[in-house]
C-alpha cells in the first residue's frame, strides 16, 4: 500500500516549511498507526507518502479505509483541510533483509497510487477478488490500464468508503393514482 499526501506542494507553499512539515509529519504517524493496527509493517515514508505491506488483503483495505476517515475528519491541533491518496495490490514480493519488498505487486501498488486521486483508494480486481463481501460491496470497476511489463491491461478498482448524502426523493400523491385507475377502469 502506498498512501500519499495530496496537495503537499501547495501545503508547503501556503503554510510555510515548518508548518505544513510538522502536519505531514502528523499525518504520516496517523496512517502509521493504522498500519500497525491491522498487523501491517511500515515499510519506508518517501517525503510525504508511506509504503506498507500486510499479510492480507482485508486487512490492507480495512486500514487504508480508516486512514482515509482518520484524515478526512482532521488532524489533532491543526486547523488546515488534508486528504490523502492510496493506491494498493495485494500479491506476492520479494522481502528483503532490511524490511524493504520489491517485486511486480509493488510495482503494481505504485501504479494504483499514481492513478488515486484525493480521498481515493484505487486497487485492482485481483486484490478485491481476495476480499470478504463487505469489502467488495464497497468496490466500483472505475478503469483499465496498462502497466509497463505487463501483456494484459489491469483492471482498477476504487473502494469506495465515504458514505453518500446524496438521497434522491420521489413524492408520489397516492390519491391522483387512485383517480387514474378509476378513470381508465383499472379498478
Amino acid at each position: 500500500m502506498f498512501a500519499d499526501v495530496t496537495g503537499s506542494t501547495r501545503l508547503y507553499e501556503t503554510l510555510g516549511d515548518e508548518a505544513a512539515n510538522r502536519i505531514i509529519g502528523k499525518v504520516i504517524d496517523v496512517m502509521a498507526k493504522i498500519t500497525e493496527g491491522y498487523q501491517g509493517f511500515v515499510i519506508k515514508t518517501i517525503g510525504d507518502e508511506i509504503m506498507c505491506r500486510f499479510s492480507s488483503a482485508n486487512d490492507c483495505v480495512r486500514a487504508a479505509i480508516e486512514c482515509q476517515e482518520e484524515i478526512s475528519a482532521g488532524i489533532q491541533g491543526e486547523d488546515v483541510e488534508i486528504s490523502i491518496k492510496v493506491g494498493l495490490h495485494f500479491g506476492p514480493a520479494i522481502l528483503m533483509d532490511d524490511g524493504d519488498v520489491f517485486g511486480d505487486a509493488v510495482n503494481v501498488a505504485a501504479r494504483m497510487a499514481g492513478i488515486a486521486k484525493g480521498a481515493q483508494i484505487i486497487t485492482t480486481q485481483d486484490t478485491v477478488s481476495l476480499l470478504d463481501a463487505d469489502l467488495q460491496d464497497m468496490s466500483r470497476q472505475f478503469d483499465r490500464t496498462n502497466v509497463k511489463g505487463k501483456e494484459e491491461a489491469i483492471i482498477v478498482y476504487q473502494v469506495v468508503w465515504e458514505e453518500s448524502d446524496d438521497v434522491t426523493r420521489i413524492e408520489i400523491n397516492t390519491d391522483d393514482i387512485e383517480e387514474e385507475i378509476k378513470y381508465h377502469g383499472l379498478s
